[in-house]
Protein backbone atom coordinates (compact mmCIF):
# COMPACT_ATOMS: atom_id res chain seq x y z
CA UNK A 1 0.00 0.00 0.00
CA UNK A 2 1.60 3.39 -0.85
CA UNK A 3 2.29 5.39 1.95
CA UNK A 4 -0.69 8.24 3.29
CA UNK A 5 1.23 11.35 4.01
CA UNK A 6 0.32 13.67 6.98
CA UNK A 7 -2.69 15.80 7.06
CA UNK A 8 -0.85 19.08 4.97
CA UNK A 9 -3.22 21.85 7.68
CA UNK A 10 -2.36 20.17 11.03
CA UNK A 11 0.04 17.39 10.56
CA UNK A 12 -2.14 14.86 11.64
CA UNK A 13 -2.57 11.34 10.98
CA UNK A 14 -4.39 10.15 7.49
CA UNK A 15 -6.60 7.28 7.14
CA UNK A 16 -8.08 5.87 4.02
CA UNK A 17 -11.91 4.40 4.79
CA UNK A 18 -14.94 3.85 2.71
CA UNK A 19 -17.12 6.56 3.44
CA UNK A 20 -20.66 7.80 2.44
CA UNK A 21 -21.81 6.65 -1.07
CA UNK A 22 -19.37 3.88 -1.16
CA UNK A 23 -16.59 6.42 -1.93
CA UNK A 24 -13.05 6.28 -0.54
CA UNK A 25 -11.78 8.68 1.69
CA UNK A 26 -8.36 9.53 2.74
CA UNK A 27 -7.95 12.73 5.15
CA UNK A 28 -7.84 13.95 8.36
CA UNK A 29 -10.29 13.41 11.43
CA UNK A 30 -8.87 16.31 13.17
CA UNK A 31 -9.17 18.83 10.44
CA UNK A 32 -11.98 17.55 8.00
CA UNK A 33 -10.06 17.76 5.22
CA UNK A 34 -10.19 14.67 3.13
CA UNK A 35 -9.88 13.64 -0.55
CA UNK A 36 -12.48 11.22 -2.49
CA UNK A 37 -12.86 9.11 -5.20
CA UNK A 38 -14.17 5.76 -6.21
CA UNK A 39 -11.14 4.28 -6.40
CA UNK A 40 -8.68 4.05 -3.23
CA UNK A 41 -5.64 4.29 -5.45
CA UNK A 42 -7.04 7.49 -6.63
CA UNK A 43 -8.15 8.55 -3.34
CA UNK A 44 -4.45 8.13 -1.60
CA UNK A 45 -3.02 9.95 -5.05
CA UNK A 46 -4.92 12.89 -4.85
CA UNK A 47 -4.41 13.24 -0.98
CA UNK A 48 -1.01 12.76 -1.41
CA UNK A 49 -1.02 15.42 -4.00
CA UNK A 50 -2.77 18.04 -2.02
CA UNK A 51 0.01 17.28 0.75
CA UNK A 52 2.32 17.99 -1.34
CA UNK A 53 0.98 21.69 -2.27
CA UNK A 54 1.76 24.03 -0.05
CA UNK A 55 -1.23 24.83 2.66
CA UNK A 56 -0.80 27.13 5.33
CA UNK A 57 -2.16 26.45 8.61
CA UNK A 58 -3.73 29.22 8.98
CA UNK A 59 -6.47 27.62 5.55
CA UNK A 60 -8.49 25.59 8.10
CA UNK A 61 -12.13 25.28 6.60
CA UNK A 62 -14.53 27.75 8.23
CA UNK A 63 -17.96 26.55 9.08
CA UNK A 64 -20.20 26.60 6.23
CA UNK A 65 -21.66 30.08 5.64
CA UNK A 66 -25.62 28.16 4.84
CA UNK A 67 -25.90 25.93 7.48
CA UNK A 68 -23.27 26.61 9.78
CA UNK A 69 -22.12 22.75 9.77
CA UNK A 70 -18.57 21.74 10.57
CA UNK A 71 -18.68 19.37 8.37
CA UNK A 72 -16.96 20.18 5.32
CA UNK A 73 -14.10 18.93 3.11
CA UNK A 74 -11.70 19.32 0.04
CA UNK A 75 -12.70 17.16 -2.26
CA UNK A 76 -9.84 16.27 -4.94
CA UNK A 77 -10.91 14.88 -8.34
CA UNK A 78 -9.22 15.10 -11.95
CA UNK A 79 -10.79 18.30 -12.77
CA UNK A 80 -8.96 20.19 -9.90
CA UNK A 81 -10.51 20.85 -5.90
CA UNK A 82 -13.74 21.85 -4.44
CA UNK A 83 -15.30 22.19 -0.66
CA UNK A 84 -18.27 20.56 -0.19
CA UNK A 85 -20.17 20.80 3.31
CA UNK A 86 -21.90 17.29 4.06
CA UNK A 87 -24.52 18.30 5.94
CA UNK A 88 -26.30 20.72 3.39
CA UNK A 89 -24.70 19.60 0.18
CA UNK A 90 -23.05 22.87 -0.85
CA UNK A 91 -19.76 22.98 -2.82
CA UNK A 92 -17.25 25.93 -3.65
CA UNK A 93 -16.05 25.69 -6.63
CA UNK A 94 -15.20 28.61 -9.94
CA UNK A 95 -18.51 28.51 -11.05
CA UNK A 96 -18.76 25.22 -13.59
CA UNK A 97 -14.71 24.43 -13.23
CA UNK A 98 -12.87 23.62 -10.39
CA UNK A 99 -9.77 24.87 -9.03
CA UNK A 100 -6.75 23.61 -9.84
CA UNK A 101 -4.94 24.51 -6.32
CA UNK A 102 -6.78 23.10 -2.93
CA UNK A 103 -5.49 27.29 -1.48
CA UNK A 104 -7.33 28.59 -3.60
CA UNK A 105 -10.55 26.57 -3.05
CA UNK A 106 -10.03 26.83 0.64
CA UNK A 107 -9.77 30.85 0.03
CA UNK A 108 -13.10 31.02 -1.83
CA UNK A 109 -14.42 28.58 1.12
CA UNK A 110 -13.86 30.73 3.75
CA UNK A 111 -14.18 33.96 2.16
CA UNK A 112 -16.83 36.31 3.81
CA UNK A 113 -18.75 38.86 3.81
CA UNK A 114 -18.24 41.50 6.25
CA UNK A 115 -21.41 42.95 7.90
Amino acid sequence: MTELKPCPVCGGIAEAYIGEKDLWEVGCADCRIFATDEKKDKAIRLWNEVNSKEVETNSMLKPCPFCGSTEVEIDGRDEGYGVFCRNCGVWATSGRWWFGDSKDAIELWNRRVKK
